[in-house]
Protein backbone atom coordinates (compact mmCIF):
# COMPACT_ATOMS: atom_id res chain seq x y z
CA UNK A 1 0.00 0.00 0.00
CA UNK A 2 1.55 3.37 -0.97
CA UNK A 3 2.47 5.77 1.84
CA UNK A 4 -0.17 8.34 0.94
CA UNK A 5 -3.10 5.92 1.25
CA UNK A 6 -5.00 5.36 4.45
CA UNK A 7 -5.00 2.10 6.36
CA UNK A 8 -8.32 0.33 5.82
CA UNK A 9 -9.68 -2.98 7.00
CA UNK A 10 -13.12 -4.51 6.67
CA UNK A 11 -14.90 -6.84 9.08
CA UNK A 12 -18.02 -8.74 8.15
CA UNK A 13 -20.69 -8.96 10.84
CA UNK A 14 -24.06 -10.65 10.62
CA UNK A 15 -27.54 -10.14 12.02
CA UNK A 16 -28.56 -12.44 14.87
CA UNK A 17 -30.38 -14.74 12.43
CA UNK A 18 -27.34 -14.71 10.06
CA UNK A 19 -29.52 -13.53 7.15
CA UNK A 20 -28.07 -10.02 6.76
CA UNK A 21 -24.38 -9.24 6.30
CA UNK A 22 -23.10 -5.86 7.44
CA UNK A 23 -19.58 -4.50 7.05
CA UNK A 24 -17.53 -2.61 9.60
CA UNK A 25 -14.85 -0.41 8.03
CA UNK A 26 -11.85 0.65 10.07
CA UNK A 27 -10.07 3.56 8.37
CA UNK A 28 -7.23 5.57 9.86
CA UNK A 29 -3.93 7.25 9.03
CA UNK A 30 -1.03 5.39 7.52
CA UNK A 31 -1.11 2.60 10.09
CA UNK A 32 -3.66 0.86 12.33
CA UNK A 33 -2.42 2.76 15.39
CA UNK A 34 -3.04 6.26 14.05
CA UNK A 35 -4.99 8.43 16.50
CA UNK A 36 -7.15 9.88 13.71
CA UNK A 37 -9.73 7.62 12.17
CA UNK A 38 -13.16 6.54 11.06
CA UNK A 39 -15.17 3.48 11.98
CA UNK A 40 -18.33 2.84 10.03
CA UNK A 41 -21.14 0.33 9.76
CA UNK A 42 -22.64 -0.24 6.35
CA UNK A 43 -25.06 -2.49 4.54
CA UNK A 44 -23.60 -3.03 1.09
CA UNK A 45 -22.56 0.46 0.02
CA UNK A 46 -25.10 2.22 2.29
CA UNK A 47 -23.41 3.76 5.33
CA UNK A 48 -25.67 3.46 8.37
CA UNK A 49 -23.39 4.77 11.11
CA UNK A 50 -19.98 6.46 11.00
CA UNK A 51 -17.74 7.61 13.84
CA UNK A 52 -15.04 10.15 12.93
CA UNK A 53 -12.49 10.90 15.64
CA UNK A 54 -9.46 13.16 16.13
CA UNK A 55 -9.93 14.69 12.70
CA UNK A 56 -11.56 17.85 11.43
CA UNK A 57 -14.72 19.34 12.86
CA UNK A 58 -17.86 18.67 10.80
CA UNK A 59 -20.33 21.25 9.51
CA UNK A 60 -23.91 19.95 9.27
CA UNK A 61 -26.24 21.00 6.43
CA UNK A 62 -27.77 23.61 8.79
CA UNK A 63 -24.23 25.10 9.08
CA UNK A 64 -23.82 24.14 12.76
CA UNK A 65 -20.34 22.91 13.60
CA UNK A 66 -19.76 19.62 15.44
CA UNK A 67 -16.43 18.85 17.14
CA UNK A 68 -13.62 16.74 15.70
CA UNK A 69 -15.15 13.67 17.38
CA UNK A 70 -18.58 13.12 15.87
CA UNK A 71 -21.06 10.41 14.98
CA UNK A 72 -23.02 10.28 11.72
CA UNK A 73 -26.26 8.29 11.64
CA UNK A 74 -28.18 7.58 8.46
CA UNK A 75 -31.13 9.93 8.05
CA UNK A 76 -33.65 9.50 5.24
CA UNK A 77 -33.07 12.15 2.57
CA UNK A 78 -29.69 13.17 4.02
CA UNK A 79 -27.66 9.96 4.15
CA UNK A 80 -24.93 10.48 6.73
CA UNK A 81 -24.40 14.19 6.10
CA UNK A 82 -25.62 15.11 9.62
CA UNK A 83 -23.45 14.47 12.67
CA UNK A 84 -23.88 14.64 16.43
CA UNK A 85 -21.47 14.52 19.32
CA UNK A 86 -20.83 10.88 20.29
CA UNK A 87 -22.71 9.85 23.43
CA UNK A 88 -20.32 10.02 26.37
CA UNK A 89 -21.96 6.94 27.87
CA UNK A 90 -20.81 4.90 24.85
CA UNK A 91 -17.48 6.49 23.98
CA UNK A 92 -14.73 7.55 26.35
CA UNK A 93 -11.62 9.37 25.19
CA UNK A 94 -10.41 8.87 21.64
CA UNK A 95 -6.73 8.33 22.42
CA UNK A 96 -6.70 4.55 21.87
CA UNK A 97 -7.88 3.37 18.43
CA UNK A 98 -8.38 -0.22 19.62
CA UNK A 99 -10.60 0.85 22.50
CA UNK A 100 -12.46 3.26 20.21
CA UNK A 101 -13.11 0.41 17.76
CA UNK A 102 -14.26 -1.85 20.60
CA UNK A 103 -16.65 0.86 21.83
CA UNK A 104 -17.94 1.40 18.29
CA UNK A 105 -18.59 -2.33 17.85
CA UNK A 106 -20.42 -2.39 21.18
CA UNK A 107 -22.44 0.68 20.13
CA UNK A 108 -23.42 -1.22 16.95
CA UNK A 109 -24.46 -4.25 19.07
CA UNK A 110 -21.81 -6.44 17.45
CA UNK A 111 -21.51 -9.66 19.42
CA UNK A 112 -19.14 -11.72 17.26
CA UNK A 113 -16.86 -10.79 14.37
CA UNK A 114 -16.85 -13.61 11.84
CA UNK A 115 -14.49 -12.40 9.12
CA UNK A 116 -11.59 -9.97 9.04
CA UNK A 117 -9.98 -9.16 5.70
Amino acid sequence: MPDHLNYKREMDVFSYDLKIKFTIDVICGRDPFSLRGTNQLRLGSLVLLRLDYNGKAHRNPDLKLVSCNHLHQYKEGYGVSWAISPPSCAFREFDDPRRTLHEFLKYCDVVEILTIR
